[in-house]
């Protein structure tokens, strides 16, 4: 068996076959574990989740921040591009082996053959990565959607001028929490407020919610 693996031009297909399926499956594995760890593509953690791309905590999403969507998105670039090679090779092999030793094509044939099933590879693979893409996009929330929602002070809300605190709103109806700065006068823990306007640097401005 390893013979007729290794013999002839066997070798050409056999070779890239093993490494790119051995390298491909233990990316796979890494990306896997990263994810169960919390370690989705680099994402920080904050409070009761991670913020997501307009800022707001959204509870049970874990979506990465505004600020780090380019790091996010070159850091996902980077894993497809180790992906695509990996499994460009990996279809290579395997598609140039079955056709050179299971139906026993020509070499120059199979070569053909190993070509199209690397592309095959890339295609389901870019395929998969733009389902991933609209999936997590149909979960995120545009922080302009939380003008005028209500909701409470999460953490203590400096007076104008003085930091920054938090609030735990209802956007869409889902829990979130954002960055907020206060229209006015401190805002303690528990107060009843209102978004007035969302800020350039991905915060919110509150006042207290009338009667």
């Amino acid at each position: 068996m390893l013979d007729s693996l290794a013999s002839d031009y066997a070798a050409i297909f056999t070779v890239p076959a093993v490494a790119g399926s051995f390298f491909f499956i233990a990316r796979l594995v890494m990306m896997l574990i990263g994810a169960g760890m919390g370690e989705d593509f680099g994402e920080g953690a904050m409070d009761d989740g991670g913020l997501d791309h307009g800022g707001g905590l959204d509870h049970g999403e874990g979506a990465g921040t505004h600020d780090h969507h380019g790091s996010d998105s070159t850091q996902a670039f980077k894993v497809l591009s180790l992906q695509t090679i990996a499994g460009f090779v990996m279809g290579f092999g395997w598609g140039g082996l079955g056709a050179y030793r299971g139906l026993e094509w020509p070499i120059t044939m199979s070569f053909f053959a190993a070509i199209a099933g690397g592309v095959l590879i890339v295609w389901l693979l870019t395929m998969l990565l733009k389902s991933i893409r609209l999936l997590h996009a149909s979960g995120n929330i545009p922080i302009d959607a939380a003008v005028g929602c209500a909701g409470s002070v999460y953490t203590g809300v400096p007076a104008r001028g003085a930091g920054r605190g938090k609030v735990r709103l209802i956007v869409n109806n889902r829990s979130r929490i954002f960055n907020a700065v206060s229209a006015g006068d401190e805002l303690p823990r528990h107060t009843r407020v209102r978004v007035v306007v969302v800020n350039r640097d991905n915060t919110v401005t509150v006042a207290p919610e009338e009667a």
